[in-house]
C-alpha cells in the first residue's frame, strides 16, 4: 500500500483515500474474493496483481468498492473489478453459490450449514406444500433449500447485488421454480399470494410492522424465523404468540465463538394450522 501511496481513510477527518479491506471466500471451493473500499476511485490493475501475487493459487478476484459518502456504513453502490472475477462460489449441502463482492453471506460456513440441514429436516415432515415465501432471501440460501419441497418459492431481498447472485444461483442449480422480487419485504409481502411456509430472515431490527400484518392476514401455517438478534427476536416472538402462533422450539447457533453473539433458528406453529 505504501509503494502505491494509498493512505488510510479517517472518518472523524473524512480524509484518506482506502476506507476497508476485506478478504471473502470459501474454504470448501478453496477461493478468496479480495475485496478494498475506497473512497474515491483510485485503485491500479498494478496494485491488484500484487496483492493477487500474495496467494496466487486462491485468489480469483480483486475488487474495488467506491464509498463516497461520509458514513461508517462499510460498501458503497459502485463496484470495478481490478483483477480476474467479482465474485467467489460457495457450496452448502451440495448447492453452489455465487457470492459477489457486497452480497450478505454468512461468514462461518460450517454452522450455517447445520442450520441449512435442521431446516431440511423440517420440511422432510411438512405435506403439501405450494409456496414458500423466503422473505430477507439473500443470494436465495434457503429459496434453494426449499425449492425441492414446494411447486414455487417466492425470495424477497432488497439488495440489489444479492438478488442478482441469487438468480445466477437458480440457474446454477436448476432450481427454476424459484423466483425473486428485489425490494423492501415491508412493501412487497402484501403483494404476494398466502404462503405455505414464510422464511424469516431480518436484520437485527427485527420484522417490521407491514410484515406483521402480511402474516395476520395469510397465516402461513409454518413459520421459520432466523435472527441474529435476540431481543428483537423476543419482541417479535410476543406479536406471532399473541396472533395465534405457538413456539415448538427455539435452536441456537454459536456463528461468532467466544463473543456473546448467537444466531438463532425458531419454529413458530400456527394454532390449529398443523
Amino acid at each position: 500500500m505504501q509503494e502505491e501511496r494509498v493512505t488510510i481513510y479517517d472518518e472523524e477527518k473524512d480524509w484518506g483515500k482506502l476506507r476497508n479491506l476485506t478478504l471473502r471466500g470459501s474454504s470448501k471451493t478453496d477461493e478468496i474474493l479480495i475485496v478494498l473500499v475506497t473512497r474515491k476511485k483510485m485503485l491500479s490493475r498494478t496494485l491488484a496483481e500484487k496483492l493477487r501475487a500474495g496467494d496466487s493459487e486462491r485468489v480469483v478476484g480483486v475488487v474495488e468498492n467506491l464509498n463516497e459518502e461520509k458514513t461508517n456504513r462499510i460498501f458503497g453502490s459502485k463496484n470495478f473489478t481490478l483483477w480476474g472475477r467479482p465474485y467467489y462460489y460457495e457450496q452448502i449441502l451440495g448447492l453452489k453459490f455465487i457470492i459477489s463482492a457486497t452480497s450478505f453471506f454468512q461468514v462461518n460456513t460450517p454452522m450455517i450449514s447445520k442450520m441449512a440441514q435442521e431446516f431440511i429436516n423440517e420440511l422432510k415432515n411438512i405435506n403439501h406444500m405450494d409456496h414458500i415465501i423466503d422473505a430477507y432471501s439473500g443470494v436465495g440460501l434457503f429459496s434453494l433449500l426449499s425449492s425441492s419441497f414446494a411447486k414455487r418459492v417466492t425470495g424477497v431481498e432488497i439488495s440489489p447485488s444479492a438478488v442478482k447472485d441469487a438468480f445466477k444461483n437458480v440457474e446454477i442449480n436448476e432450481q427454476m421454480n424459484v423466483i425473486f422480487r428485489v425490494g423492501d419485504a415491508e412493501e412487497i409481502l402484501p403483494e404476494l399470494e398466502k404462503p405455505d411456509i414464510l422464511i424469516l430472515d431480518p436484520p437485527r431490527k427485527g420484522i417490521g410492522s407491514n410484515v406483521v400484518k402480511f402474516i395476520n392476514s395469510a397465516n402461513p401455517p409454518y413459520i421459520f424465523y432466523i435472527s441474529c438478534n435476540p431481543p428483537t427476536l423476543a419482541r417479535d416472538t410476543k406479536i406471532l404468540i399473541k396472533n395465534g402462533y405457538d413456539i415448538e422450539y427455539i435452536k441456537p447457533y454459536d456463528f461468532f465463538p467466544h463473543t456473546f453473539h448467537v444466531e438463532t433458528f425458531t419454529k413458530f406453529v400456527l394454532k390449529g394450522g398443523k
